[in-house]
């Protein structure tokens, strides 16, 4: 969606609140996933960048449907506050980081989720799966897929995956509880619609909770 450049400004300042909420000390710890080996970072950087180009050669259907969506999405994080409320409705970009960031600052996202028995590990699998068949209900991945754009890329982002789940897991006990505890809200808050059962079920399965997303898978 085409905005006025204090829209940016705007993406800009919520990126760099999100980062500090992440890393309260001015420096990163082993958490961080831009890269886990020479020349991931810049990868990342390079598919982002890639990515946001796809994007904006959507349709204009697909654009709005993503727009609505994602604003819907950053209302609800906003808490009830309408001076942010009114932001992320006059600027999509920053509506986008605001759902992405306050996902990533909270480690509600599969990659973090952490299953602890064989059952949990199956739902997350499943609603992984179900996630990304709605996201490419054809089956066949269109160019808008971000896992590569070069040879290597798309390997070095399942290792990254990979690399993120391990230090989740090597995390202390209160970052784990804490994760699994906003894992459930978040969910809850989204996703639930109010059904008990729902609820319920990502209370006792964090991790799968995790795992539910948007309907759109661009951001």
């Amino acid at each position: 969606m085409f905005e006025d450049p204090s829209g940016f400004l705007c993406l800009d300042f919520c990126v760099c609140g999100f980062l500090a909420l992440v890393h309260l000390p001015p420096q990163y710890d082993p958490s961080c996933t831009e890269g886990s080996a020479k020349g991931h970072a810049q990868a990342s950087r390079t598919a982002a960048l890639s990515s946001a180009f796809r994007a904006n050669h959507r349709g204009a259907a697909a654009k709005l449907g993503d727009f609505f969506e994602t604003r819907r999405r950053a209302i609800t994080v906003a808490g009830g506050c309408t001076y942010e409320e009114s932001l992320v409705g006059l600027f999509p970009t920053a509506a986008a980081a605001v759902v992405l960031g306050s996902a990533e600052a909270r480690r509600t996202c599969v990659r973090y989720g952490q299953p602890a028995s064989p059952a949990e590990d199956y739902m997350v699998r499943s609603v992984d799966a179900t996630m990304k068949r709605r996201a490419v209900a054809d089956g066949v991945y269109q160019p808008s897929c971000s896992d590569g754009g070069a040879k290597g890329e798309a390997e070095v982002k399942r290792v990254q995956a990979l690399a993120s789940r391990y230090r989740s897991a090597a995390s202390r006990a209160g970052a784990i509880a804490q994760a699994k505890y906003d894992s459930a809200r978040y969910a809850r808050t989204h996703f639930g619609h109010g059904c008990s059962y729902e609820d319920d079920l990502f209370g006792r399965f964090p991790a799968m909770a995790a795992a539910m997303r948007p309907s759109t898978a661009r951001y």
